[in-house]
């Protein structure tokens, strides 16, 4: 939740909404399971390139992995 919206703060909320849901469909969620969210977090970095600065800082302060 708090993630996600830190996210939309920093990014916008058409930005993050759409690199988002994207990474969502992108990935597989028995592998976002079994890793706690990391290959959530590096397809997100991945698709998000351009603010990739900002999107590992958030996930770094919230403490999810990388």
């Amino acid at each position: 939740g708090s993630v996600l919206w830190e996210l939309r703060q920093r990014l916008g909320q058409d930005t993050a909404d759409k690199l988002l849901f994207e990474a969502w469909f992108a990935i597989n969620s028995d592998q976002v399971e079994a890793d706690h969210g990391a290959s959530f977090v590096r397809k997100v970095i991945e698709l998000g390139k351009p603010q990739e600065a900002e999107i590992r800082a958030v996930f770094t302060q919230r403490g999810f992995p990388m």
